[in-house]
Parts: C-alpha cells; sequence; structure tokens
C-alpha cells in the first residue's frame, strides 16, 4: 500500500515533537529551595512539608526546620508584639516565601541571637576577670577559677555556633537577611 503524501505526515510529526517538548519542559525537576511554601499556620506548614520535604536533602531540610523554629522564636521573643497574633508574625514570614529565603531569614535571626548572645558574654567575662580573691581563700580561688573556664567554654560553644550557622546561610546564598526580610502583607496570605 501507498502512503499519502502531502502536508499532513510533516505537520503531525512536527506536533508529536513539539508535545514531547512540553511534557518534558513541564515534567523538568523545579529547584527544591526555590519552591514556595504554602503555609498559613502549623497543620498548613505540616502538609506543606509531607508533600515538598521529601524533595529537600537532610541538611537542607534540617536547615529549614531550623529557621522555621528560629523565626517561631523570634516571633515570641519579648518587645515583638506589634499588635498582631504571634501565628501572623510567624506565618507573615513563612507561607508564600520560597524555601532559601525562609532558611535565609530564620538563619539571619539565629546568628543575630547568637552574635548578642556572644557579645554580652564577652562583656560579663571581661567584669569578671577583674574579680579577685583573697590570698588564703583558696576555696574561692578555685571556685573562680572553674567558672572562668565555663565561661570560656561556653564562649567557645558560641564560636562553634556562629561559624556553623554562617557556613549554612553561606550555602543558602550569602549573608543573612535583614529582620524585615521577606513578609507577605496582602490579604490572602492569611485568610
Amino acid at each position: 500500500m501507498k502512503r499519502p503524501s502531502g502536508i499532513f505526515p510533516p505537520v503531525l510529526g512536527r506536533l508529536v515533537v513539539a508535545g514531547l517538548a512540553v511534557c518534558a519542559a513541564g515534567c523538568a525537576r523545579q529547584d527544591p529551595l526555590g519552591r514556595v511554601v504554602a503555609a498559613s499556620n502549623d497543620m498548613g506548614l505540616i502538609m506543606w512539608k509531607a508533600d515538598h520535604g521529601g524533595d529537600l536533602g537532610a541538611e537542607d531540610l534540617k536547615a529549614f526546620d531550623e529557621a522555621v523554629q528560629e523565626i517561631k522564636y523570634q516571633a515570641m521573643a519579648p518587645g515583638t508584639a506589634d499588635g498582631t497574633s504571634v501565628q501572623d508574625r510567624i506565618y507573615g514570614r513563612i507561607d508564600g516565601v520560597s524555601v532559601r529565603e525562609i532558611v535565609k531569614t530564620g538563619l539571619g535571626f539565629k546568628l543575630q541571637r547568637l552574635t548578642q548572645q556572644r557579645g554580652d558574654l564577652e562583656a560579663f567575662i571581661a567584669r569578671n576577670s577583674r574579680l579577685r580573691t583573697r590570698a588564703w581563700d583558696d576555696e574561692s580561688a578555685d571556685y573562680l577559677k572553674e567558672f572562668k573556664e565555663k565561661q570560656t567554654a561556653k564562649l567557645a560553644g558560641l564560636d562553634q555556633q556562629i561559624q556553623a550557622t554562617e557556613a549554612v546561610l553561606h550555602r543558602f546564598d550569602g549573608a543573612a537577611a535583614p529582620p524585615s526580610a521577606p513578609v507577605r502583607t496582602d490579604a490572602a496570605a492569611h485568610p
């Protein structure tokens, strides 16, 4: 049997190729760090993580969870009340924001908190370094020495946490986001 010639076979071939190209483009794997989180409350976040958390690597998921905890901590910290509920402050920084930006914001808060703690501890160590005991008071001298060692160890621990947080932030695109970083304020953010 003879095949019909004409325009139909070449057009059909091109349509099939175009269809496959569109399908392949639509099925291309999205950058999981660029994925936008849709969660306006705790249950929404749990559901989003159940659907999309598996797309993140173990380290990225750990960083995301830590960042969310820091955002929650910051929203509940004294002096952060602005007339909105804690839940609105938390999910205003999460809902409609990419995983990458959430990590940068949350770990930016952590870095600020750790840096503040480190500065406070350094000031405390400096004040305590002027403490002296009486020559005959060995018990107090031993206590003071032990106390200074504990403070120095705590300072070293803070330094390690700061370095680890900076390393994760660098992996997620550099410097920490400022506290005012992405916040959705539109009415759709909190139905």
